[in-house]
C-alpha cells in the first residue's frame, strides 16, 4: 500500500523537476562615488586587485549558496562572452533579464561594491525573481578596508546573516 502511495506521489512530479530554485550569480560591479574631480582628472579605474576581490566575492557567494543545499547553482559560462559585452550590470537597462532567461534561471544574485573611499565600500547583493522580473531582496553590507580578507568577511558576513538566514532563505 505505502508504495503504491509513494509511486502516486512521483508521478505527481515532472521528471526532471527540481525542488530547488535555479540560480545564477553574476559577476560582481564595482562602482566609484563621483566627485567633480572626476571631470578634471577622470573618473577613477577599479585597481588590478579590486578586479581580481569582485571574482574573489563572486566565487564566495556562489560557493556558500552551493553548500546550503538550497539552491541548484547554474554555469553562467554559455552567456559569459554576453556579460562582459554588456558590462556593468547594474547599467545595462535589464541585460541581466535576458541572460538568466537564457540560462532557465529562476533566480539571480547581482552584486554590487560602491567604493566611497579608499577603505570605506558598501558591498550589496540583489536577489531578483527571473518570472516576476523584479527584486525580492536587496542585501546591503559595510566594508571597511579595501582589502582581499574585508571584501571576504563582507560577503561571509552577509551570507550568514542575510542571504542564507532562515527568512533570506526562502525568497
Amino acid at each position: 500500500m505505502l508504495l503504491r502511495v509513494l509511486l502516486a506521489l512521483m508521478a505527481l512530479v515532472p521528471a526532471g523537476a527540481s525542488a530547488q530554485p535555479k540560480v545564477a550569480v553574476f559577476p560582481f560591479d564595482l562602482v566609484f562615488q563621483q566627485s567633480e574631480e572626476d571631470f578634471f582628472y577622470g573618473a577613477p579605474k577599479a585597481t588590478p586587485e579590486e578586479l581580481l576581490r569582485l571574482k574573489l566575492v563572486r566565487d564566495e557567494l556562489t560557493g556558500r549558496l552551493s553548500n546550503s543545499g538550497k539552491f541548484e547553482m547554474l554555469d553562467i559560462s554559455s552567456v559569459a562572452a554576453d556579460i562582459d559585452a554588456a558590462a556593468p550590470l547594474y547599467n545595462c537597462n535589464g541585460c541581466e533579464m535576458d541572460f538568466a532567461k537564457k540560462l532557465g534561471a529562476d533566480l539571480i544574485y547581482l552584486g554590487l561594491i560602491e567604493k566611497a573611499s579608499a577603505t570605506l565600500l558598501s558591498m550589496k547583493v540583489i536577489v531578483v525573481d527571473v518570472a516576476e522580473g523584479k527584486p525580492l531582496h536587496d542585501y546591503t553590507a559595510v566594508i571597511r578596508g579595501n582589502t582581499d580578507d574585508a571584501w571576504l568577511n563582507g560577503m561571509k558576513w552577509l551570507a550568514k546573516n542575510r542571504l542564507l538566514a532562515e527568512e533570506g532563505a526562502k525568497p
